[in-house]
C-alpha cells in the first residue's frame, strides 16, 4: 500500500510550544523541532482520517466521555484555582503560591469567576463535560531537538546577569517561551458549566436539596452533549426558587471557535477532531531542557521571581562575586556523561555543580587568572609540568589501536573526537595499507577530581529523567527511551581531568616499512618528519635531510593542538605553549560506568540501563566492522617497488 501525504495530526502544538504557569497560557513560542523521518501515521476512527505523526510523538486512542454534574462548590477564588489545577493534572507540585495568579487577566472564564467570587456574596458550583479523544506522549523534553529560534535565543543570553539589560533578556525569554514545557497530553474538548448561587440562599437550604437541584440544572444544560438521565428533556424540573437564585454560564474549550456556544453543541463536538484542546498536561520546568548550566540557573531564578511576584524582575538578579567568576575550565568536562565506546566530547552533565562555598582557584604563576571552583570538587591539585611521549607508539594493528584509544579508565586529549579518529585509522589502514606512529607533548596546569567519599549524586535534571524512565528494556517504547538516554548521557561519566595542553603528531606511513625496516628506524623517520614541521631555519633543513626518500614519498604527518590557541601554526608551537594557561583543555581523564551513579538513587533502573548500554556497544562494534570491511573492499593492494613483503 502506498502512503499518501497526510495532514499533521491536530494538537501537536501542545507539546511543541511553551506553557506559562502564571497566566495559564499555553501554545506560546515553539521550543522543539519535530522530525518526520519515520513516516509515522495515526488513524482517527472518529473522523475516519489518517494523519502524519512526528517521530517524537506516540498517540493512543481514548474516545471517552466524562460527565461531572457537580465537581465542587467553592466560595473563594483560590479554591477554584486549586480545583482547575488538580483537574488539569499538571504533574508538578500543587499549591505553590503564584500558579495561575494572572490567569484571570488572560482567560474569560477565570475572569468571570474572579469577579463573581471577589464580592464574597456568591458561591460557585462547577460541572463539566469532557470528551477525551486521544493521548499524545512525546519523547522526554530533554531528548527533543530544540527549535532554531529557541536555540538562537539561548545563544545570545548572558551567562551572568550584571545589568538590567541582561535581566530584560531573561524576562523576554520567559515571556516568549513560558515557564514549562509539556510532554504528555490528553487531547479533546471540554465544556464547563458554572452555576453561581447566593451564599445566603444556600445557607437556608438543605445541602442535599441544593446538590439535587444542581444536578438537575446540569442535566438540562448538558442534554445535547449526552447528559440524558431522563427520558425526555421536558421531564427535568428545576425548582423555580433555585432558578431565581442561580445564574449559569458555559465555556467551551477545543472545537471550532464559531461553535463554542450553547445551541451549537453538536457542531462543536464534531469539530473537536480538527481543533482538539489539551485537557490534561504533564509539565516540566523549562530550565531543565537548557544545555548551559549557568543560563539554566538564571532562567530558573527569573521564573521563581515571576511565580512569586506575578511580575518579572525590575532589577537584575545579580549573583555574588565568586559566582561572577567564570567556572574553572574543566567544570564543563568533569561530571559530564561520555560514550565509553567513543571517548570524546563530553555529553550532558550528570552531576550538579554549586558554588556556595565561594572557593576560588588562583593560577600559582599568573595570579590574575582566577576561577570559581565547584563545591563538589574539594581541592584543585596544581600540577604545572610538561612531559613528552615520543614515537614509541607504533600501531600496525587495528585492535591494538582500538584497545589503546578505548581504555575504560582513562583517555588522552588526542581522542576528543575518537569516532572520527578511528574511522580515519580504519580508512588508512584497510584502504591505503598505512600504519601510524604518534608523538605527544603535554603540558598540565592542574587536576580536577571527585572525592571517593562522599560519592557524588545524580544531577537534579538526570534524577528527574530517571524518575520517568521505564524499569525494563523490552517494549519498543522502552527501548526508544533508553536508546535516546544513552545517546544523550552516554555510558560512563568523567570523574577526573588533567587540564593543560597537548600537541599530538600522527605520522601515517605505508605498512611495508614495518617489514622492510626496524621499528626503531620507523620511529626515527617519523620523528624527523615531525621535527621538520615544527622547526624553522637550519633545524628544519637538517630534519628534512634525515628523511629517507621512500619514507618521504609514502608518509603523511598531521599535527594538532588540544587546548591553548589551536589556530597557531605548528612551527610556532612554543608560542602555543604560552596560550595554554588561558585555555586549558582535558589532556588526560578518568571515567566511571554511568550505572555506578544511577545505582545511588535509582537502583531499580540499572538492569535496564545496562541492557541499553550493551545494545549500544554491540551496534558500535558492528558499525566498526562494517566500516573496516567497506574500506578493505576499496584496497587496490598496490605495493611499492621497494616493498618485498609477500
Amino acid at each position: 500500500m502506498t502512503l499518501v501525504a497526510c495532514d499533521v495530526v491536530p494538537g501537536i502544538e501542545a507539546i511543541q510550544t511553551g506553557y506559562d504557569i502564571v497566566t495559564g497560557e499555553g501554545y506560546l513560542a515553539p521550543i522543539f523541532k519535530f522530525n518526520y523521518n519515520a513516516k509515522k501515521t495515526f488513524y482517527n476512527p472518529i473522523d475516519k482520517r489518517t494523519y502524519t505523526v512526528p517521530d517524537e510523538i506516540d498517540i493512543s486512542m481514548i474516545d471517552r466521555v466524562k460527565l461531572d454534574a457537580v465537581e465542587s462548590v467553592v466560595e473563594k477564588y483560590s479554591e477554584y484555582l486549586k480545583q482547575v489545577y488538580e483537574a488539569s493534572w499538571f504533574g508538578i507540585q500543587i499549591g505553590i503560591p503564584g500558579y495561575f495568579a494572572l490567569a484571570f487577566s488572560k482567560n474569560k472564564e477565570m475572569q468571570e469567576v474572579h469577579y463573581r467570587l471577589s464580592d464574597k456574596v456568591h458561591s460557585l458550583a462547577t460541572g463539566s463535560y469532557r470528551y477525551e479523544m486521544y493521548e499524545m506522549i512525546g519523547t522526554m523534553p530533554e531528548f527533543m531537538e530544540l527549535d532554531d529560534n529557541f536555540a538562537t535565543m539561548l545563544s545570545v543570553m548572558p551567562a551572568t546577569i550584571h545589568t538590567m539589560d541582561d535581566q530584560e533578556l531573561y524576562n523576554q525569554f520567559v515571556g516568549s517561551f513560558g515557564t514549562h514545557v509539556s510532554y504528555k497530553n490528553v487531547m479533546g474538548g471540554k465544556a464547563n458549566l458554572h452555576t453561581y448561587l447566593d451564599q445566603s440562599f444556600v445557607a437556608k437550604k438543605d445541602s442535599k436539596w441544593v446538590a439535587e437541584q444542581l444536578s438537575f440544572s446540569f442535566t438540562y444544560h448538558m442534554w445535547t452533549l449526552g447528559a440524558k438521565y431522563f427520558h425526555n428533556k421536558t421531564d427535568i424540573h428545576v425548582d423555580k426558587e433555585f432558578q431565581q437564585n442561580a445564574q449559569s454560564s458555559m465555556y467551551f474549550y477545543g472545537g471550532a471557535t464559531k461553535y463554542q456556544q450553547q445551541g451549537s453543541e453538536h457542531q462543536w463536538l464534531a469539530s473537536v477532531t480538527q481543533h482538539p484542546f489539551a485537557l490534561n498536561a504533564t509539565l516540566l520546568a523549562i530550565d531543565q531542557i537548557i544545555p548551559d548550566a549557568k543560563i539554566a540557573a538564571n532562567v530558573r531564578e527569573t521564573i521563581a521571581y515571576y511565580v512569586k511576584h506575578s511580575a518579572f524582575p525590575t532589577a537584575p538578579l545579580t549573583s555574588n562575586a565568586v559566582a561572577d567568576l567564570a567556572p574553572i575550565p574543566g567544570a564543563d568536562f568533569v561530571g559530564h556523561g561520555v560514550d565509553d565506546s567513543n571517548l570524546g566530547v563530553p555529553l550532558k552533565p550528570v552531576v550538579d555543580f554549586t558554588y556556595g562555598s565561594g572557593k576560588v582557584w588562583v593560577n600559582p604563576i599568573y595570579t590574575d587568572l582566577q576561577y570559581a571552583v565547584p563545591d563538589q570538587i574539594p581541592a584543585v591539585e596544581n600540577t604545572p609540568e610538561s612531559f613528552e611521549m615520543n614515537g614509541t607508539f607504533l600501531f600496525d594493528d587495528v585492535q591494538d589501536y582500538v584497545r589503546w584509544s578505548m581504555s575504560s579508565s582513562s583517555s588522552h586529549g588526542l581522542f576528543h573526537s575518537k569516532s572520527k579518529t578511528t574511522k580515519t585509522f580504519y580508512e588508512r589502514y584497510y584502504e591505503n595499507d598505512q600504519a601510524m606512529s604518534m608523538l605527544l607533548k603535554e603540558y598540565s596546569w592542574y587536576t580536577l577530581v571527585f572525592p571517593p567519599f562522599p560519592p557524588v549524586r545524580p544531577s537534579a535534571a538526570l534524577a528527574s529523567i530517571l524518575d520517568r524512565m521505564p524499569t525494563t528494556y523490552s517494549s519498543d517504547y522502552d527501548k526508544k527511551l533508553w536508546d535516546t538516554f544513552v545517546a544523550m548521557y552516554g555510558t560512563a561519566y568523567y570523574t577526573k581531568a588533567v587540564m593543560g595542553g597537548q600537541m599530538n603528531a600522527k605520522t601515517w606511513f605505508h605498512k611495508c616499512f614495518l617489514s622492510e625496516e626496524s621499528a626503531k628506524w620507523v620511529s626515527e623517520q617519523s620523528g624527523w618528519s615531525i621535527f621538520g614541521i615544527i622547526s624553522k631555519g637550519h633545524a628544519k633543513k637538517t630534519a628534512e635531510s634525515k628523511i629517507d626518500h621512500n619514507f618521504n614519498e609514502y608518509h603523511h604527518t598531521d599535527i594538532n593542538f588540544v587546548g591553548g590557541d589551536n589556530t597557531i601554526q605548528a612551527s610556532d608551537w612554543e608560542k602555543w605553549v604560552a596560550t595554554i594557561k588561558k585555555n586549558p583543555a582535558p589532556i588526560d581523564s578518568t571515567t566511571m560506568p554511568l550505572e555506578s551513579l544511577i545505582q545511588i538513587t535509582h537502583g531499580n533502573l540499572v538492569s535496564a540501563f545496562k541492557a541499553a548500554k550493551l545494545t549500544h556497544q554491540q551496534a558500535i562494534g558492528a558499525q566498526n566492522a562494517k566500516d573496516a570491511a567497506a574500506y578493505a573492499a576499496k584496497n587496490k593492494h598496490e605495493t611499492p617497488d621497494w616493498c618485498h613483503k609477500k
